[in-house]
């Protein structure tokens, strides 16, 4: 599933080298599945009435969701471009967390061979920093 997001918000560069694009993917993934394990969770989260979910089909229940999640207040900092291309008010961490937000639709961009979030042509921070620094510590 993270390998169809990020090969479908990709944006076209010239320089863009598939493989390594892909075994960064896939480095991400690994390190993802890993550190679930290593990370302790300090409590469970659970919307009140998650817990009822778990006999249902996918397409019977909804989850709130955040657009451009990434694209954040707290990411944008004292810096007026990032402030003005701001899609929410919280970090990602706090989505999760406090509003109960379970699906976040992140705008991804190969830049500098890494993956960037990105808000049009505006650029946030490393897809792995969020990973390990917003939604590890969530789970």
């Amino acid at each position: 599933y993270f390998v169809e997001v990020a090969c479908n918000h990709y944006h076209s560069s010239s320089d863009f080298n598939r493989s390594l694009f892909l075994d960064e993917i896939e480095m991400y993934q690994t390190m993802l599945q890993e550190s679930l394990y290593d990370t302790p969770t300090k409590d469970k989260v659970m919307y009140p009435r998650e817990e009822e979910y778990g006999s249902m089909s996918f397409h019977n229940v909804t989850w709130l969701s955040s657009h451009n999640a990434h694209a954040n207040n707290f990411a944008a900092g004292r810096n007026f471009v990032r402030r003005m291309a701001t899609n929410q008010e919280y970090s990602i961490y706090k989505q999760l967390k406090e509003f109960y937000v379970r699906g976040l639709m992140l705008d991804v961009q190969y830049i500098d061979g890494g993956i960037r979030l990105v808000h049009g042509f505006v650029t946030y921070s490393w897809l792995k920093d969020i990973i390990l620094y917003e939604i590890i510590p969530f789970l």
